[in-house]
């Protein structure tokens, strides 16, 4: 599998482990208000991916892992509760 969409669909809870999915290019999971939780750091083990899209995704909270900020396409909506990469977080 290469392209995973899950935008705009009635997925709620965290953000799935991937682990297995190394050869995953593209990762859509766009506009899903009921999806929670932080954007967990196994994303970062997935070598192939390059595209990361959580866009309107606003229950998505804490800190993007580092690693993943050098995607060469990463999409978030910058929130009081999504930050870092080029999002500026809030002070603590």
């Amino acid at each position: 599998m290469l392209s995973l969409s899950l935008d705009r669909n009635a997925l709620s809870g965290r953000i799935p482990k991937l682990g297995d999915a190394t050869k995953l290019q593209e990762l859509d999971l766009s506009n899903l208000p009921k999806l929670t939780g932080a954007v967990p750091s196994e994303l970062s083990g997935l070598s192939g991916l390059s595209h990361l899209d959580l866009a309107g995704s606003r229950g998505v909270t804490g800190t993007m892992p580092t690693a993943l900020c050098d995607l060469d396409d990463l999409f978030f909506s910058c929130t009081d509760f999504l930050c870092g990469c080029y999002c500026q977080c809030p002070p603590s």
